[in-house]
């Protein structure tokens, strides 16, 4: 029969395309591959194209043992400062282990030591050492201790360690030694007596530091003193003025009186200074006299005859007197015998009556 092109042709077959995987991932399996009547296809009253459109066959999977790929970067370190660690991954993908491979052997992290930096450590005092010996050999003394900064020490940047390296306590050498008293300090002085002026103030001292034990002698010296201080302003005694002037006298004619003041102000005393001595007003007896104010004048007369002695053998005394007589008439002003001028009225002398009365 006479085939016409395009209306009775056969199929024919394209290539096998590639086989499919194993059905199995580890051991014996099957695998097909296929191919299709496309090359080129029948057509309506074409041949279809002999034989299978797909071929299968046993496979056999032995798998892909698997192996490490390259380590990742190093993490930071744990410790910003001092010892640490860092790790680092990897991956079993240099192939990744497939059907009845192996898988990687090994671990997959990695880790060590890093030290970036150096940490600051602060010193810690270590473990007292023993007491030293007693510093004396009888009575109360002292004792040492010390101890290092050493657990641990400070580095450069760390801070020392706090307090005192050493340590001192008083200790007993278990024999008494023979203690000299010593003086304390002096109290305050004591408070002025006196408001101003001078005054006395005291202080005391105890024989304490220390006292003398039994075989000890005592503190030399005393356990008080007293001064003179200058306690507020200074005593001012007081100071007449002089005398004022004379007042009238009281009488115009005759005895009188007559008067005249003075005052405690040259100076004036303070609060602590003594008052003036004496009186303030003085008072005087006066004859007051006018134009016709005529007195009676007076004056002594002549001493009498001497009376006779007092004794009669040996001596003796005897007296004689005299008068104020008035000279001058006049009014009775009140002088009276005091009017004669300064004398005595009577004079008393010794006398020797019979000097042979032996």
């Amino acid at each position: 029969m006479l085939q016409l092109k395009g209306k009775y042709l056969d199929g024919n077959w394209s290539e096998w395309q590639s086989w499919s995987a194993c059905s199995v991932s580890c051991g014996s399996g099957r695998r097909t591959r296929i191919r299709k009547c496309d090359d080129p296809p029948r057509t309506s009253c074409g041949k279809p194209c002999p034989g299978d459109a797909e071929q299968a066959e046993f496979c056999y999977n032995a798998g892909t043992d698997g192996n490490w790929g390259q380590w990742g970067a190093w993490s930071a370190c744990s410790m910003s400062c001092g010892p640490g660690e860092r790790t680092r991954r990897r991956v079993c993908d240099s192939p990744a282990p497939d059907g009845c491979g192996f898988p990687c052997m090994g671990p997959d992290r990695d880790k060590e030591l890093c030290n970036d930096k150096e940490c600051c450590v602060d010193g810690n005092w270590g473990f007292w050492q023993s007491w030293s010996s007693c510093s004396v050999t009888c009575g109360r003394g002292e004792r040492q201790r010390e101890r290092l900064c050493d657990n641990p020490p400070a580095n450069y940047c760390g801070r020392s360690c706090q307090g005192r390296s050493n340590d001192v306590e008083s200790c007993d050498s278990g024999r008494d030694c023979c203690v000299d008293g010593n003086w304390g300090a002096w109290t305050a002085w004591s408070d002025c007596t006196a408001t101003c002026g001078e005054s006395l103030r005291r202080r005391t001292r105890e024989c304490n530091n220390p006292s003398p034990n039994e075989c000890g002698r005592p503190c030399p010296g005393e356990d008080a003193e007293v001064k003179t201080d200058q306690c507020g302003p200074p005593t001012i005694d007081g100071n007449w003025s002089p005398w004022g002037s004379w007042s009238p006298c009281s009488e115009t004619c005759g005895v009188g009186s007559r008067t005249r003041a003075r005052r405690c102000r040259n100076p004036p005393p303070n609060a602590c200074g003594r008052r003036c001595s004496g009186v303030s007003d003085d008072l005087q007896t006066c004859i007051g006299s006018s134009d016709n104010c005529e007195c009676e004048l007076r004056e002594w007369a002549a001493w009498g005859p001497w009376g006779s002695c007092s004794e009669t053998c040996g001596y003796g005394v005897r007296e004689r007197s005299r008068e104020c007589a008035v000279m001058k008439e006049g009014r009775d002003c009140g002088f009276g015998q005091g009017s004669c001028k300064e004398g005595p009225s009577t004079e008393v002398g010794q006398c020797l009556d019979s000097p042979d009365c032996y």
